[in-house]
């Protein structure tokens, strides 16, 4: 397992941040609408779908979300994680989306 830096962690946090943008992107940014992070801390808003039932769908795929209301989902991944880690757990997120 790679030690956790201070450079590494910032690094994570580009690569949610930078996927989660270029995913809003792809589905449209009707459906995404604000992205936003702190640390490896990640929320975007989403619109014309339910959280909820966006979770459950998530869910179904093995990733694990926390919703923040009604129209929020965050990404609170752990601080060992890896970029593949992040680029599959946003990809099913997508698919979620679909």
């Amino acid at each position: 397992m790679e030690k956790v830096t201070k450079g590494l962690l910032q690094d994570m946090c580009r690569v949610i941040f930078l996927d989660l943008e270029d995913l809003k992107l792809a589905v449209s940014e009707i459906m995404l609408t604000d992205i936003r992070s702190s640390g490896l801390w990640a929320c975007c808003d989403i619109n014309n779908i339910d959280a909820f039932n966006l979770l459950d769908k998530c869910y179904e795929s093995g990733l694990i979300l926390v919703t923040a209301g009604n129209k929020s989902l965050r990404f609170a991944p752990a601080l060992n994680i890896s970029e593949d880690e992040i680029r599959e757990g946003i990809d099913r997120f997508g698919k979620a989306l679909i």
